[in-house]
């Protein structure tokens, strides 16, 4: 794959054997296609154009498929070695760092990876810029973004050497040193260290253009808190009383959305927790709800309160349903918008994740799905026109 390199998407529809919902599987092939790391946009500010990674032939490159049209082009011809998030646990792929890329959707850019150089590819017109470097003894470890204004990348580094030295498992989070949060200023290149913690940072997220988003702590999962100065770190959920602990939050305009779960044996998945924490009143609001979230849904309104629930009878899968309101006492109710989706591939690995998100026309939520003719993963969306403005009515809240 190297850039300009079209295709065409192959898309087909399908029903939910559940609910009847429509499905639009978006492309199709013996490869693996799959968006952003969902906490950012992965689709272009106008709606036109769906940014994904393809992993195909030992090779992961970005590409844009052009919604209207089906047509889809490459985007990068990265180099890095080793390029996926989880290199010990799968075959071995060159091409982008995965899941490190971050759609800049004021500029039209794809931020990303290719071996120490962040770079910058415009999805339109295709050109491609060297931005900044990492150092050549530390080694990008998280998840990235940039601010809503386009002006600044987010990431975090770690030491190389500690980081390469896990061959066969997940680093241990709380055995890093001198992990760096590193803001990067998308015209000049200019690079700095916001914080540095002692503890593998695998998240960094503008919550704003001042403010960043970070997990987890380095002895539990948690949401962290800081700014461009650096000067303070904020715990927002802090773990509970009963071990309960966040995983996965989202940054919205009404604030930080989460899921919160006891993760303990033998605990029921029919039961769970939601919040937002308001950073400005620094106050938060929990409801408890019908199912056990494993990845709350991202919305960037905040309106919408969905997510995915996993199931394990018959066979292990992930539903996405919704909470048509929240009230403050008592358990909500969680409605079903697929049956429990099937992806193929090791659980653990991201891209075989659902990470349901909602698109910009709030009348479809993007998801990947298994396809049973290649035993690929894909994305899809599923049709939530009949909700309406897809909003979420919390009870008390005036909303």
């Amino acid at each position: 794959m190297k850039p300009g390199d079209t295709s065409t998407a192959e898309p087909r529809e399908l029903r939910d054997p559940e609910t009847g919902r429509r499905i639009l599987q978006l492309t199709s092939g013996p490869w693996e296609d799959y968006p952003l790391y969902y906490f950012t946009p992965t689709v272009t500010a106008d709606g036109r154009s769906l940014i994904f990674h393809r992993l195909r032939d030992g090779e992961l490159q970005y590409h844009r498929l052009d919604l209207d049209t089906g047509a889809t082009v490459c985007l990068t011809g990265a180099q890095s070695p080793v390029a996926l998030w989880r290199p010990w646990s799968q075959a071995p792929a060159r091409g982008v760092r995965e899941h490190l890329g971050a759609l800049n959707t004021a500029r039209d850019e794809l931020v990303y990876f290719d071996r120490q150089d962040i770079r910058a590819v415009h999805v339109r017109t295709l050109a491609d810029r060297r931005v900044a470097q990492t150092p050549e003894d530390r080694y990008a470890c998280s998840q990235t973004s940039v601010s809503p204004d386009g002006r600044r990348f987010v990431y975090a580094h770690a030491d190389r050497e500690w980081y390469e030295s896990h061959k066969t498992m997940y680093p241990p989070r709380e055995t890093a040193r001198r992990c760096k949060v590193e803001v990067v200023d998308l015209d000049s290149g200019a690079s700095r260290t916001v914080v540095t913690i002692n503890g593998w940072i695998s998240h960094a997220t503008f919550y704003d253009n001042e403010r960043i988003l970070l997990s987890h702590p380095p002895t539990e999962q948690g949401i962290l808190m800081t700014d461009l100065t650096g000067e303070w770190v904020l715990a927002l959920r802090p773990q509970g009383p009963d071990g309960s602990q966040t995983c996965h939050y989202q940054a919205t305009r009404r604030g930080v959305m989460y899921e919160f779960n006891n993760y303990g044996p033998n605990v029921s998945r029919k039961h769970g927790t939601m919040g937002v924490y308001d950073p400005e009143a620094r106050r938060r609001r929990e409801y408890r709800v019908g199912a056990r979230i494993t990845h709350i849904g991202y919305d960037p309104e905040g309106l919408f309160w969905f997510g995915e629930q996993i199931w394990e009878v018959p066979r292990f899968g992930r539903r996405i349903g919704y909470c048509p309101r929240l009230s403050p006492n008592g358990e909500s109710a969680f409605v079903s918008l697929t049956e429990p989706v099937i992806t193929y591939g090791d659980p653990h690995l991201q891209r075989t994740h659902v990470h349901p998100s909602l698109m910009p026309d709030r009348r479809h939520i993007l998801f990947a799905r298994g396809d049973e003719r290649t035993q690929t993963n894909h994305p899809c969306l599923l049709d939530i026109s009949d909700l309406g403005e897809a909003r979420t009515v919390l009870e008390g809240e005036g909303r």
